[in-house]
């Protein structure tokens, strides 16, 4: 998911038996969150995570 404009991503990473979320912003990536800490984190760059896009995904 993203904003409209594409400033922030959050994506699902799966990596053998384990998944997280990861927010990008400007090529830098947190990894290793949760949903809520996902959250927390656009809440507080004033991002409403109701904003957030479905993106197709890369394969």
């Amino acid at each position: 998911m993203q904003t409209p404009d594409g400033q922030w991503r959050v994506e699902t990473v799966r990596q053998r038996d384990q998944e997280w979320l990861q927010v990008v912003h400007e090529g830098v990536a947190i990894q290793f969150l949760s949903l809520e800490s996902a959250r927390a984190i656009l809440k507080k760059a004033g991002v409403d995570w109701a904003e957030l896009v479905p993106v197709e995904r890369l394969t």
